[in-house]
């Protein structure tokens, strides 16, 4: 496996740690806004749970990187690994953060609700799942599952969007009979 690739599967986590020690002082620490519900299910648990939770991970898969990093040093095989590789991996690993971060900046203007079923949707073809009622089951159901969970459990207010789609959220919201 060539340096680039190599810093690059340390520096991810190592970055997503950092990012998760960048937020967890300034916002999930911050109790004025976190702990105005009481629950730890409601809006103050949530960020520090995501939070705790991609650190956990960011740490595992850091610890993983660099114990394969050791043995590949160990044994000589560094280029051998290189040669087992997908070529299109990172292209689509790249695509995924695209989609990702489309999803995250879409649901100021076009609601959760909306957003979420666009995501789901798009995932779904992004993972080769050609079949319409699957993609639309799993879009569908995956969205009303998160809606409820989220407004109806967690009582998060969550975006509904500019017109058009705040009209269209809350009609969505009483037919599911959410509000």
């Amino acid at each position: 496996m060539s340096f680039s690739n190599r810093a690059i599967r340390i520096g991810l986590p190592i970055g997503s740690l950092g990012l998760c020690a960048y937020l967890w002082f300034h916002i999930a620490s911050n109790n004025a806004a976190l702990d105005a519900v009481p629950n730890a299910v409601g809006p103050g648990g949530w960020p520090r749970a995501m939070l705790i939770g991609l650190a956990i991970f960011s740490a595992l898969t850091l610890v993983s990187e660099l114990i394969e990093w050791r043995r590949s040093i160990r044994s000589g095989v560094e280029v051998a690994i290189a040669a087992k590789e997908p070529n299109g991996s990172q292209a689509m690993a790249l695509v995924g953060v695209a989609i990702i971060l489309a999803y995250g900046f879409s649901i100021p203007y076009i609601g959760f609700a909306v957003a979420t079923m666009a995501f789901l949707a798009t995932w779904c073809l992004l993972g080769r799942v050609r079949s319409p009622i699957t993609v639309l089951s799993v879009s569908i159901i995956g969205t009303i599952v998160l809606l409820y969970m989220f407004v109806a459990v967690a009582k998060m207010p969550l975006n509904r969007g500019v017109e058009p789609f705040n009209s269209a959220t809350i009609s969505l919201y009483r037919a599911l009979r959410i509000y």
